[in-house]
């Protein structure tokens, strides 16, 4: 059976490497970079958290039916999705939030849509207690 972490690992590690570009500018090509690549971690986040509810209601997952494989891919979910959450907060939810003062400060509604819909994208997935 095929592991669910080998394609996370690597998406985990690209999001690790945003923290790298916490002093961009708003309107630079990091900034487009840091914006395209939350919303796919936000739809990995969205998908993860269905597989992982459709574990736990005894469906199977690439044809695994032994129930020792489908508690072992639902942990690795599980710890991937903990850990782009606590990622997205705290490295790229502090850098939304300055972005989004700075256009603010600025006058610049366009660009602080964006970045306050991005930071509500985060929020949407995070679950309240894990705020």
């Amino acid at each position: 059976y095929f592991s669910p972490s080998t394609s996370l690992e690597s998406l985990d590690l690209m999001l690790s490497s945003v923290n790298n570009l916490s002093k961009a500018e708003v309107h630079s090509p990091e900034a487009s970079f840091i914006l395209f690549f939350t919303t796919i971690i936000v739809d990995v986040i969205s998908y993860i958290q269905v597989a992982i509810q459709r574990f736990s209601t005894d469906a199977y997952f690439g044809g695994a039916r032994d129930p020792r494989v489908i508690k072992e891919h639902q942990s690795i979910l599980e710890k991937f999705r903990k850990s782009f959450l606590k990622t997205l907060h705290a490295d790229v939810v502090p850098i939304l939030e300055r972005w989004a003062d700075e256009s603010n400060n600025s006058g610049d509604t366009r660009t602080a849509s964006v970045i306050h819909s991005h930071l509500a994208l985060i929020f949407s997935i995070t679950p309240p207690e894990e705020y």
